[in-house]
């Protein structure tokens, strides 16, 4: 019993003089040889993609019928607070046309009007106040070489926007000649304006036209034009309305008077 008491109080003396110091909790390393040089930030330039032309893979084309016509495109950005909106219209033969199209402020499914002219013609206020009176407005000058299927497409294409069953079509000096060469070819057109036409031809026309609404406008001292829309109404045998254009532009009275004359139309 002696003897192992001994060896307890030795032993513990032992334990005493040894190194207490607790281990590191992180271990660190030493390197050995020398680091290498952090590698240059390199920031490449990535190049812009072209937009993708999907052509038959486009979900709106996809969506339509055999033989249906696509929506006016909408081309460009658009402007916060613009009343238009450039677009695009596919015609009977694939070509893309251009054009604006004007929307009324509430939205919704309204009553379309395709105003249709020469290259440059200034249609003033006439777009707006149709916007503004709750239609909705397609304005493009004549295509090319157009056709009545290409008139029947921009019909169409309006009427995807609008109310395809109230479609009228208003025609300004080469535009009133197409507008109703085109309306009596397509029963998509619900009522013509022809403001200054010039052909005599079109008074052949009426048969296919009629009983449909027509308003024709002239000045009075334009002989030709105003003789041709006298012509016209007389023929017609539906709504009609002959305008007196006091100028050769299309002014406030006679804006408001055409604008009148198709909402009364389209109601």
């Amino acid at each position: 019993m002696k003897l192992l008491r001994v060896l307890l109080i030795g032993a513990l003396a032992l334990l005493a003089g040894c190194d207490q110091e607790p281990p590191s909790p992180t271990p660190t390393r030493v390197v050995s040889g020398p680091t290498l040089e952090a590698s240059p930030v390199i920031l490449p330039v990535i190049p812009s993609v072209p937009p993708l032309d999907v052509g038959q893979s486009d979900l709106t084309a996809a969506s339509l019928p055999r033989g249906a016509e696509l929506p006016p495109l909408e081309q460009g950005t658009r402007v916060p607070g613009a009343i238009s909106q450039s677009i695009v219209i596919t015609l009977a033969n694939g070509d893309q046309h251009p054009g604006d199209l004007f929307a009324p402020a509430g939205g919704g499914i309204t009553p379309g009007v395709l105003l249709l002219s020469g290259a440059a013609t200034d249609w003033g206020d006439l777009p707006a106040l149709l916007r503004d009176a709750g239609l909705t407005v397609l304005v493009t000058p004549i295509p090319a070489g157009a056709t009545t299927a290409d008139f029947d497409s921009m019909l169409t294409s309006l009427g995807e926007t609008s109310d395809p069953g109230h479609l009228a079509v208003v025609g300004i000096d080469a535009g009133a000649d197409a507008a109703l060469v085109g309306c009596a070819a397509s029963r998509r057109c619900d009522a013509a304006a022809l403001i200054r036409p010039s052909s005599a031809a079109l008074i052949n026309l009426m048969p296919s036209f009629n009983p449909r609404p027509l308003l024709a406008a002239a000045r009075p001292d334009d002989g030709q034009s105003s003789a041709l829309a006298q012509s016209l109404i007389e023929a017609a045998d539906g709504d009609k309305l002959l305008v007196a254009l006091p100028g050769q532009d299309l002014d406030a009275a006679s804006a408001a008077a055409v604008v009148a004359w198709l909402i009364r139309q389209m109601a």
